[in-house]
């Protein structure tokens, strides 16, 4: 009989808590619990960007706004009806430090680490000639990342720029807009960013550069 009563009481545990994960799950749909974006299946964009780096010597820093996120309605992106940084809802910023270099003819391949923060802006974007516009919102997501940033000069002082990152998310935080709640991603979610762009050099010695990009961010496989 104890044999029995036990196996009856395990029974009945497991029950309640697969009941109560579904009455979770149920909630959460019904509006209980905040929507993840950017987390699409079947390999579309998670997230679309356009910005700016800036290369100071072995630094490299970024800047600029997003252009889509994958389950958030494209009217909520922007405040008003024109597209651009200074409407832009939803901004990010970057800091990567090259950890090494290597060159082969007009080709070099740079390897970087740092972060990178997506913020909300309910008031409205930034402005690419005060690059900390674009972090003076509420952060809503961080994540780190090791880049490979492929230069081909072109011309002297312009090289086009391909810029691939892996990304793993360390903080999702809630956030409210439209009416509900949402969060972007999760924690420990893997991501891939590619992006590509066009640069101009400034200083050789030092050496400084800027470049304009734009990109995408999709689920790592």
């Amino acid at each position: 009989m104890s044999g029995e009563v036990t196996r009856r009481a395990l029974l009945a545990g497991a029950g309640g808590i697969a009941a109560g994960g579904a009455l979770a799950e149920t909630a959460a749909a019904q509006g209980g619990g905040p929507r993840v974006l950017g987390v699409p299946r079947g390999g579309r964009n998670a997230v679309e960007v356009i910005g700016a780096l800036a290369q100071d010597g072995d630094d490299l820093t970024g800047h600029g706004y997003l252009t889509r996120i994958a389950g958030l309605s494209d009217a909520l992106l922007f405040a008003g009806t024109e597209r651009g940084a200074s409407t832009a809802r939803f901004t990010f910023s970057s800091s990567v430090r090259v950890v090494s270099l290597v060159v082969q003819g007009s080709v070099f391949s740079a390897t970087g680490v740092g972060t990178i923060d997506f913020y909300l802006d309910r008031d409205g974007g930034g402005d690419f000639a005060n690059p900390a516009t674009f972090a003076d919102g509420t952060r809503i997501a961080r994540y780190d990342a090791r880049f490979q940033n492929v230069l081909t000069v072109i011309a002297p002082d312009r090289a086009v720029i391909a810029l691939e990152g892996e990304l793993e998310q360390r903080q999702a935080r809630q956030f409210s807009l439209g009416g509900r709640r949402h969060r972007l991603g999760r924690r420990r979610l893997r991501q891939r960013l590619s992006a590509n762009g066009l640069g101009t050099r400034t200083d050789a010695t030092v050496p400084r550069a800027s470049f304009d990009v734009a990109g995408r961010i999709v689920l790592a496989d």
